[in-house]
């Protein structure tokens, strides 16, 4: 690991082995981490990991919550890889719209939860 990964403090929570390597599952709280760049890697490693379970979907969509539009960019197109449902959220869009595709994601969810 390089002098750069070894002082950002939350790296060790999200790389788990080389690069190329097959990423474990990460901890669902690492999606409401206070630092964007941890929840937008705790998303892109549940992009490659196959887990379609309630518990990941519905921290993907509690994660949409929290600010920052590069990691909700990468929430939602983990929540397109497990869904197989188009809901690009584009963070050069205005309010409205990037307000709109968040809200589209979780009525989605309030629709398709277990009950």
């Amino acid at each position: 690991m390089g002098p750069a990964a070894a002082a950002w403090p939350h790296w060790e929570a999200v790389y788990h082995g080389p690069l190329g390597s097959a990423y474990p599952p990460l901890p669902l709280p690492l999606l409401s981490d206070d630092v964007e760049q941890v929840r937008a890697a705790a998303a892109k490693a549940l992009t490659a990991a196959d887990d379609r379970s309630p518990a990941v979907l519905a921290a993907l969509v509690a994660a949409l919550d929290r600010p920052g539009e590069a990691a909700r960019r990468t929430v939602c197109q983990a929540l397109e890889t497990r869904t197989g449902r188009t809901g690009p959220y584009d963070p050069q869009a205005d309010d409205a719209a990037r307000r709109a595709t968040l809200q589209a994601w979780k009525d989605w969810w309030a629709h398709n939860r277990p009950k």
